[in-house]
């Protein structure tokens, strides 16, 4: 099925362009000036242009055009004269939606679609080992008072642990690389986002401060500071973490629950709700005492309104008996 434009969704300066790049692949065939071409359908290698008095010219082309026409060429012009109900600013370019060509703003496009990542061994509780090893981390006990009051442990981040975990192995040349972002020095972030992960955040001390230990409710939780960093995501965002550590059961047949402690703000950075983002339990049968288990545990959270953009979150276990905890890495994306 061949895609059409006429000669008001393109301009003239669109028609221009496009004759250009034509010519450029190898077109000898005389063209009519842009200013009387009336529409131009492109259907694979084949292009027929048509002039406002009805003459076709017929090109032939040596590879399939469609696609450069529709996502290449078209979504590249940045100055646009279309219908006057279909208003178009400056910097727009024209998208194609199936139907017709409709200016978009190219900050929507540099964004739309385009998600990130980072990765970090930034824990405050890991004091050995690097982000990209496995190793034997540090032990964090959960006790059995712990256990009886159904207590979260919460994992935070400090900078001083994300200086000595997190060190590039590969021999990085992007000059944009900054390690104190993350493993991945802030490279393979979503388009507009610089910070996923806020290794300095504490307001403890401060009334109702996140990094404060709960004691009360049906989720008390300990002190922690850091906080991931949902600041510079957009609403619709989906969001991943990876938490990854070793556990080490004290008491057979335990059961371990994993979750991010969630705490939504409002536009004043009070925090309005605080709840566990949970995942499956792990279950440590007979025999499973004393033995180390690495676990690689994802969990999720949708951002549906600006309160989620604001919140501060960290990743925190609760078990029904003691039991050892070695943080070792945490990777966060962001999906669009």
């Amino acid at each position: 099925m061949a895609t059409s434009a006429n000669s008001s969704q393109l301009g003239v300066q669109g028609i221009t362009e496009l004759f250009a790049l034509w010519k450029t692949s190898g077109v000898t065939q005389k063209l009519p000036t842009p200013q009387n071409v009336a529409f131009i359908d492109v259907d694979g290698s084949d292009v027929r242009i048509v002039t406002n008095s009805g003459l076709e010219t017929i090109l032939s082309m040596n590879a399939d055009m469609e696609l450069d026409f529709l996502n290449h060429r078209i979504n590249l012009l940045s100055v646009v004269n279309l219908d006057r109900d279909v208003p178009a600013n400056l910097n727009d370019v024209l998208v194609h939606d199936g139907t017709g060509f409709a200016p978009v703003p190219q900050s929507e496009l540099t964004t739309e679609g385009e998600g990130g990542y980072e990765f970090t061994g930034g824990f405050t509780d890991r004091t050995t080992g690097s982000a990209g090893a496995n190793d034997t981390g540090s032990n964090v006990q959960y006790t059995a008072a712990q256990a009886a009051s159904n207590t979260w442990v919460r994992f935070g981040f400090d900078r001083t642990r994300q200086t000595a975990n997190d060190n590039q192995y590969w021999g990085e040349t992007n000059p944009d690389f900054d390690q104190s972002k993350g493993l991945f020095g802030g490279l393979h972030m979503p388009p507009g986002v610089t910070e996923l992960i806020d290794f300095d955040f504490d307001d403890s001390g401060t009334s109702g401060g996140f990094s404060d230990a709960l004691a009360t409710g049906s989720n008390p939780y300990t002190a922690a500071t850091g906080s991931y960093d949902l600041s510079q995501c957009d609403v619709g965002d989906l969001v991943k973490v990876r938490f990854s550590f070793n556990a080490v059961p004290q008491v057979a047949n335990s059961t371990l629950e994993v979750g991010l402690i969630f705490a939504t703000r409002d536009a004043n950075d009070n925090i309005t709700f605080t709840f566990p983002l949970t995942t499956q339990p792990v279950y440590y049968g007979t025999g499973t005492q004393g033995q180390g288990f690495l676990n690689r545990v994802e969990m999720s959270a949708y951002i549906a309104s600006n309160e989620d953009v604001n919140a501060r979150l960290l990743p925190a276990i609760r078990c029904n008996n003691e039991i050892l905890i070695q943080p070792l890495s945490t990777l966060i994306s962001i999906i669009r």
